[in-house]
């Protein structure tokens, strides 16, 4: 889902990914990936050159490995 924003401390960021979730038994199977690429194409179509989105540490490397950069290492304190 596309959503304004995530994190009211981060109005600067703007739209974001949200509520990502492919249920355990349906994953690898780039579920995730499409779903990401929909809501950045409907972003730009809005015209955002960037998505955010918020990521546990775990699952950080997986959105880094599809473009995404690490703009913070951890929120909130």
């Amino acid at each position: 889902m596309l959503i304004e924003n995530d994190l009211d401390d981060r109005p600067q960021y703007t739209p974001w990914i949200a509520a990502l979730w492919v249920e355990p038994d349906m994953r690898r199977r780039g579920i995730a990936a499409k779903l990401m690429e929909a809501a950045r194409k409907q972003a730009s179509a809005r015209g955002h050159a960037f998505c955010y989105l918020c990521a546990t540490p775990d699952n950080s490397p997986y959105y880094l490995a599809r473009g995404f950069k690490q703009i913070e290492a951890r929120y909130p304190d």
